[in-house]
């Protein structure tokens, strides 16, 4: 099932990408619109079902691609310090699209779907999960720095539930964005 739902993803993610790019318009009578790499650093706080995980607590870095009104690139990676307290080394990849939208002054809406990576390795071993995941973020920002909050939900293959992580901290903006 998890394989059928992420071929989905993927095959919506390419027809958006053709659609995008069939819909540009000629380079004559496009205005230069900023883009570049978002950046930052994000506090977390994973759960499932209904209850949150707080000791869970999730840190990472994000990586998103911005150029509104287009397709592009969302990375984060992340750990959890209190597992590995315990001498646990976990860490969680998050590989996907995302397609910013600037629908008012100062605030990026980001709709995002890809790939979830969660592996963990101690001096007994390891292991890894694979699944697919969706969300999005809100990034209210002045000047080049933001506040991004983020909530995505991941589905992993064999798990009774879908887990969720929400997300805040601070990131940096490109520059000239509206």
């Amino acid at each position: 099932m998890h394989r059928r739902i992420a071929a989905q993803l993927l095959a919506i993610l390419w027809l958006a990408v053709r659609a995008d790019a069939q819909a540009t318009p000629p380079a004559d009578t496009v205005k230069p619109v900023p883009s570049g790499w978002m950046n930052g650093f994000l506090l977390g706080v994973p759960g499932s079902g209904s209850g949150a995980i707080p000791e869970l607590f999730t840190v990472g870095a994000s990586f998103t691609r911005v150029h509104p009104n287009h397709l592009g690139g969302d990375v984060s990676i992340g750990t959890m310090p209190y597992v590995a307290a315990f001498g646990v080394v976990p860490i969680g990849v998050r590989v996907g699209l995302s397609l910013p939208l600037n629908p008012a002054p100062h605030v990026l809406l980001i709709p995002t779907g890809g790939v979830s990576l969660i592996g963990a390795w101690s001096p007994g071993g390891g292991g890894a999960l694979a699944g697919v995941n969706g969300g999005g973020s809100v990034v209210f920002y002045t000047g080049r720095i933001g506040m991004k909050t983020s909530f995505t939900l991941h589905h992993f293959a064999d798990a009774q539930q879908p887990v969720w992580l929400l997300e805040w901290g601070f990131v940096s903006v490109p520059a000239g964005l509206p």
